[in-house]
């Protein structure tokens, strides 16, 4: 069948989703370019009508009350809940954040919901410092910036081909979002994305105004800056593409404003852009909801399009050429790719102690946390990310450069200056990374001072902070992870306790929150806590079995 055209003979089969796709995008031109601070759209029109299936945006749904998206079970990071009784299937395209819960999400990929259905939405973190309710429901929020899109949706791909479901790697969107902050000059004590678009509002609405969304019905729109394609999004009809226009065009220049890079002939570049796209390697995927997903995969452009009632509903364009990628080897269609297993943390010691619950395995050791094989390490740190002294600056010392240059860059400035207690925070390890073993550090915020004075913490603190390291290890898919007994030190002379109470109190928090989190594990299968010193070691074992037996 000849690209280009979408007369198929209703006695035919329906063409593979990968084949209207290709025909789709073949048969696309383009538009007069329009330029603005350093931003290029070049518009999509079509050559051929395509199929409409019914549906409404997110945004039109949830203001029509159609649509209610709320936490899932209380609160699932990676999920979210959509109660849907509206007339015809929800829209959301890949890159929609929603605002509100417990923290801002944003959509994984590109989801047409069904009606009448109770549906969990698969979604990723662009708030780290907030795990409080805002509101009980959430709002439809701008679009995010195409390069925490394009990183999102690598290890979207990669997660279709291991396990079959459109999950992100939270921690390449968290380091994204980190660098949209700080491009964006923003302050933000939870590192929201959307802070980013408050401290460029004024340059962002702008470009929205002087680059209106053309009026002769174009489809899609393909963005240029620094000196290439960064995104293309393109539509089934024009009225979609109208009613995302302005959202679009503020996450497009949200990263264009810091570029004044032109290039001499846009039409020509974005139509070889979408060419490349119309031929590039397509794996077909069983999406969440209606239709189904092909990822794209070729010479300078990665992408997904959402194929459904034989239209291409939207596809998603991201250029590659920046990151040194080329085209993806074709795994094969229902392939699956074995994740790698993660080396278990076995203790090497005779003393080393173990409980078992559920399928979490918490035990103590006699060994020094930096010689430990473990994905992760659980570190005590003030807001800053800093533990001071002991064991914690140690693991800094270790960490080298490249973290100290990490943690301040995500630190927040400003009035709160920090990170709160009783939370967390994921960094990479710097050079204690080996392959997957200590590749993260969670910093549990549970120290604080004020005029130089450490102030004491309390047992509440120290749950409170392990338990959300312990989620966050969720998040990431980490599997074993070390830590120790937190403010459980003698004071030196002259200076304030480090604790609110007894040593064996605060040993038994932080072996609770282990405990509790232990009863919900998913992806966490073992937790070690190390201490060398035979008090201690006693301390931690002692306050590990009191907890399980009362437990």
């Amino acid at each position: 069948m000849p690209r280009g055209t979408n007369q198929f003979s209703v006695h035919h089969a329906t063409p593979e989703p990968q084949v209207i796709l290709a025909d789709w995008l073949s048969g696309l031109r383009v538009g007069d370019p329009l330029s603005h601070h350093g931003l290029t759209l070049v518009p999509v029109y079509p050559t051929a009508s395509a199929a409409l299936v019914p549906y409404e945006t997110l945004a039109t749904a949830i203001a029509a009350r159609h649509v209610t998206v709320t936490e899932l079970n209380g609160g699932s990071v990676p999920e979210l809940s959509v109660q849907h009784r509206g007339p015809v299937p929800v829209l959301l395209i890949d890159g929609d954040q929603v605002e509100g819960g417990r923290q801002n999400r944003v959509v994984n990929t590109t989801i047409l919901v069904p009606v009448g259905v109770d549906f969990t939405l698969p979604v990723s973190c662009v708030e780290q410092g907030r795990w409080r309710e805002t509101r009980v429901d959430f709002s439809s929020g701008e679009i995010v910036p195409p390069s925490v899109r394009r990183g999102k949706e690598n290890s979207v791909r990669a997660s279709y081909r291991s396990v079959g479901a459109p999950r992100s790697d939270q921690g390449e969107v968290w380091a994204r979002v980190s660098e949209s902050l700080s491009s964006a000059q923003a302050v933000s004590r939870t590192s929201d994305l959307s802070e980013a678009y408050s401290a460029r509002r004024l340059d962002l609405e702008d470009t929205r105004i002087n680059l209106p969304c053309p009026n002769d019905g174009p489809v899609g729109v393909v963005a240029i800056f620094g000196g290439d394609v960064k995104a293309a999004d393109i539509f089934d009809r024009a009225e979609t593409l109208l009613e995302f226009w302005p959202r679009l065009i503020r996450s497009y220049a949200l990263e264009a404003i810091t570029s004044a890079v032109g290039v001499p002939d846009p039409g020509s570049l974005a139509h070889a852009f979408i060419s490349t796209a119309a031929q590039a390697t397509a794996t077909v995927n069983t999406p969440p909801g209606l239709g189904q997903d092909v990822r794209l995969s070729g010479s300078g452009v990665s992408g997904a399009a959402l194929i459904h009632g034989g239209a291409s509903i939207h596809t998603a364009l991201y250029g590659t050429q920046d990151l040194g990628e080329g085209p993806s080897t074709p795994s094969g269609r229902g392939s699956v790719v074995a994740s790698p297993r993660t080396r278990r943390t076995t203790p090497t010691r005779s003393t080393a102690r173990a409980v078992t619950v559920g399928n979490l395995t918490i035990t103590v050791v006699a060994e020094n946390l930096l010689t430990l094989e473990a994905e992760a390490l659980i570190l005590s740190a003030n807001k800053r990310l800093n533990g001071g002294s002991g064991l914690s600056a140690a693991v800094e010392r270790a960490a080298g450069p490249s973290f100290v240059a990490e943690r301040d860059r995500i630190v927040p400035t400003g009035p709160s200056n920090g990170f709160f207690r009783g939370t967390a925070v994921v960094t990479s390890s710097g050079n204690l990374a080996a392959g997957r073993l200590r590749r993260r550090l969670i910093h549990a915020i549970t120290i604080k001072y004020e005029h130089g004075h450490r102030i004491p913490t309390t047992p509440e603190i120290v749950y409170a902070a392990v338990r959300d390291a312990l989620d966050r290890a969720e998040v990431y898919g980490i599997e074993s992870l070390g830590t120790y007994l937190m403010a459980t030190r003698t004071a030196r002379v002259g200076e304030a306790p480090w604790a609110t109470a007894p040593r064996d109190i605060m040993a038994t928090a932080l072996v609770r929150a282990v405990l509790d989190h232990a009863r919900i594990a998913n992806h966490v299968r073992t937790v070690t806590i190390c201490e060398t010193e035979p008090e201690r070691f006693d301390m931690a074992w002692e306050a590990l079995r009191r907890a399980y037996t009362v437990g």
